[in-house]
This record gives structure tokens, sequence and C-alpha cells, in this order.
């Protein structure tokens, strides 16, 4: 997409600068989004959870998915 933009009114608009919006890329649009909270947990569980290593946090989101 092309913008156009003129910062005098009496300039022809073949005069204009252009400038192309350049898109910076980034991650992906999520289909199933996340939304951000504040959760207090103590701080014996928080412990056991980062003991099983990498990835801990997307565990206990599956976890706490099933439970219903």
């Amino acid at each position: 997409m092309l913008e156009i933009r003129c910062t005098v009114t009496s300039v022809p608009s073949r005069y204009c600068s252009a400038r192309a919006k350049v898109n910076k890329g980034g991650r992906p649009v999520s289909t199933n989004p996340r939304k951000l909270i504040s959760l207090r947990l103590p701080t014996d569980v928080i412990d056991r959870w980062k003991a099983t290593g990498a990835g801990w946090q997307t565990r206990m989101a599956e976890r706490l998915s099933k439970v219903r």
C-alpha cells in the first residue's frame, strides 16, 4: 500500500512525496489468542512447575485448560 502525503496544499499532487508502508514482520496472528491475567500462586507451586524444565508455562496452561 502506498501513502501519499502533501505538506503544502498549493502544490500539485504529482509533486507530493510517496512513502510505502513497510510490513515489519513479527509473529503471525494467532487463531487462538491468549489473554494476559495476573494470578497469585504459592511459591512452592511455581517452583515445582519450573523444576519440570523449559515450557513449564505452556504445560501449566494445558493442564488448566483440561480442568472443567
